[in-house]
């Protein structure tokens, strides 16, 4: 089973082109890390990534830190 979520639906929405593609980065490293899923509610104050093992987790959640910051 494959699941896809538009989020650049939403994305447009924040203020700033510069913001939504920092939040599709990050929404990227973490489906590339591995993730099942990743989504950003809110204004971005919250980022959840789907995952099956806390060591992958920790791998994914530096790559999507790193995401947002560059």
């Amino acid at each position: 089973m494959e699941l896809f979520l538009d989020l650049h639906k939403g994305l447009p929405l924040w203020s700033g082109s510069s913001a939504a593609s920092t939040a599709a980065a990050a929404v990227a490293a973490a489906l590339e890390a591995g993730a099942f899923g990743c989504t950003i509610s809110g204004a971005g104050p919250t980022a959840v990534a789907v995952i099956d093992a806390a060591e992958k987790g920790e791998e994914i959640g530096e790559k999507m830190v790193e995401a947002f910051m560059n």
